[in-house]
């Protein structure tokens, strides 16, 4: 069990460090206790809550006009992908995440000379990707449980700085969560058990909330690149070993 409560705060604290990547440790980790379609309940309604904290840690830092567009859709393409996309192939959805993942690693490779953080400008962002992006992103999480790394693709687009990419990306993330969260409630993936278990790790998630936001502050630009990368990889990852 400390196994457990360790895994969900490292879950915690790698969500409010970055503003997302806590499905990738715990959903695998819901799915060993509870099983494949009650985990991934388990973990949405952990993570909302969690979100909550992260949100009112972040609150100084969100762009919230950007930010709540990309909500809106991302709560649209995870309503979708909840009721309607079980019956397509994963593979279809597979193969547009990494397409999407090799093309903007490319990109950001061939950007980032010194490794620091680039602004988006004018010039260099595109609205219109962000967004198909978040849609996209929220049909992936409806399916799978896990946003993949569209969603972090789609903050960057217009995020200027690691601050405000963690504060929107934990605006974006409590939308899909909830939403997702309410979806399983619906069809009885919650029970006396699940929220037990949110009631005995409530207090870990203040503590990594502000703990991760205090790791954002240090971790410095290229510090965060590294972090940023490693989560949109590892969420690659997670979406192949399904297959």
């Amino acid at each position: 069990m400390v196994f457990y409560v360790f895994a969900i705060a490292m879950a915690f604290l790698v969500s409010s460090t970055v503003g997302l990547g806590g499905s990738l440790i715990a959903v695998p980790v819901m799915i060993v206790l509870f099983g494949a379609k009650s985990g991934i309940a388990v973990a949405a309604l952990l993570l909302a809550s969690n979100n909550i904290f992260k949100v009112i840690a972040y609150r100084q830092t969100i762009p919230w006009k950007g930010a709540l567009v990309l909500a809106a859709l991302t709560m649209l393409g995870t309503l979708i992908g909840a009721h309607l996309l079980l019956s397509l192939p994963d593979i279809w959805i597979l193969a547009a995440v990494l397409s999407s993942l090799i093309w903007s690693l490319a990109s950001e490779m061939r950007s980032q000379a010194t490794h620091a953080w680039q602004p988006t400008t004018p010039s260099t962002s595109k609205p219109w990707l962000a967004k198909l992006w978040a849609l996209v992103a929220g049909l992936t999480s409806g399916v799978s449980g896990t946003s993949g790394p569209l969603k972090g693709l789609a903050v960057r687009q217009f995020a200027a700085d690691r601050q405000h990419y963690a504060g929107a990306a934990s605006l974006i993330s409590l939308v899909g969560d909830v939403t997702k969260a309410s979806v399983f409630a619906e069809a009885a993936l919650l029970g006396q058990q699940e929220f037990k278990l949110l009631l005995f790790v409530l207090p870990l998630m203040p503590l990594c909330a502000f703990g991760g936001r205090w790791l954002n502050w240090r971790l410095g630009e290229r510090g965060f690149n590294y972090a940023f990368w490693i989560v949109i990889v590892g969420y690659s990852l997670r979406l192949v070993s399904q297959f």
